[in-house]
């Protein structure tokens, strides 16, 4: 008889449980957070029972990375450190620091943040090495060799280091770049601060960077469509996503022609040059956001074939690509671990 008094109380607990875990169900509903960070725009939707979130806490999430990571602050700590030998860091010039350590060693050295002096006097980013200027509307003519052999001798991010509170470079002429990581980190960065709320169901853009946490309550996956490059009339790639970051990069992105010739703004810091690749455009779908927006750019230096076989066995990530294959024409290929978020 107790047994079964038990058993019924533990049956009306557990009826209980259900229908105030119903109730919560039908509560939840989904909300938007927009604006404008970064020189782009992002966009959140998360599903919670209010919108207990405003945009002037995501803002200022993001000034706070700005002002340590951007080059186009003009007293962020990254240009102080520029400008200088030696810097006491902040938590997030450390997160971003380390992390691109470990893919600089990973990629030997093609992720490299040291490559600034590289990307100015081919005449992108910031105009000055310090960001003072937003935009500099009259691009230089391409570098002599001279000029190639004098910055390449500081692209050499193995002597960055922490040394303590501190992070050090043995001269001022060494710049460092996190231009290629940042946009990822901070993605992240926002991601772990809906979750740390308990949101549990959110997915975040910041210009084409995303990270989702699902699935979405009615138990249905987060629907992402991506862009392909222009040359292919339009292609839209379709993947399904629970949970991971997805980037995307494109050698035709962010480019200028030159006597008829394509510059991208893409650089082989190992040979001071902008990359010529027969890859148009790479997708990478990782765990983070700040590791798929390192990795996105890395695979124009491979062939088609060496940068799926790297991305699935070596940096364990999916990996999308359109490329031109011997006769000029488009093609697309994908690992194993990018097709199972494909859905088109």
């Amino acid at each position: 008889m107790l047994k079964s008094i038990k058993l019924f109380f533990v049956g009306v607990f557990s009826l209980l449980l259900n229908t105030l875990f119903s109730f919560a169900q039908t509560q939840v509903n989904l909300h938007y957070i927009k604006g404008f960070a970064q020189g782009t725009s992002y966009n959140i939707q998360y599903y919670a029972s209010s919108p207990f979130i405003s945009k002037s806490n995501i803002d200022s999430i993001l000034s706070e990375i700005d002002n340590s990571l951007s080059l186009y602050v003009p007293n962020s700590l990254i240009n102080i450190f520029n400008d200088r030998n030696v810097i006491s860091y902040d938590k997030h010039l450390k997160n971003v620091f380390v992390t691109s350590k470990n893919i600089y060693r990973k990629s030997e050295g093609i992720f490299n943040p040291s490559v600034a002096p590289l990307v100015k006097i081919w005449g992108f980013g910031p105009s000055q090495p310090n960001g003072r200027d937003i935009q500099d509307k009259q691009y230089p003519k391409p570098p002599i060799n001279e000029q190639l052999k004098e910055a390449l001798n500081f692209i050499n991010f193995r002597s960055v280091k922490l040394q303590g509170t501190y992070l050090k470079k043995p001269t001022n002429k060494q710049q460092v770049d996190f231009n290629g990581i940042a946009q990822g980190y901070t993605v992240d960065v926002v991601y772990n601060y809906f979750k740390s709320l308990g949101v549990n169901s959110l997915m975040i853009e910041l210009g084409g960077e995303i990270r989702v946490a699902g699935p979405k309550p009615n138990g249905d996956s987060f629907i992402v469509v991506i862009e392909g490059p222009p040359q292919y009339s339009g292609k839209q790639m379709v993947v399904k996503m629970v949970n991971g970051a997805i980037t995307s990069s494109g050698i035709y992105q962010n480019g200028r022609y030159e006597d008829g010739k394509w510059i991208s703004h893409i650089i082989n810091a190992k040979l001071g040059i902008p990359v010529q690749s027969k890859i148009i455009s790479a997708t990478v779908y990782a765990n983070e956001a700040i590791l798929a927006d390192a990795l996105d750019q890395i695979f124009y230096t491979y062939s088609v074939d060496k940068a799926i076989r790297m991305a699935q066995r070596k940096f364990k990530i999916g990996l999308f690509l359109f490329y031109k294959d011997e006769d000029g024409n488009i093609q697309t290929i994908s690992n194993r671990r990018f097709q199972k978020i494909l859905i088109n």
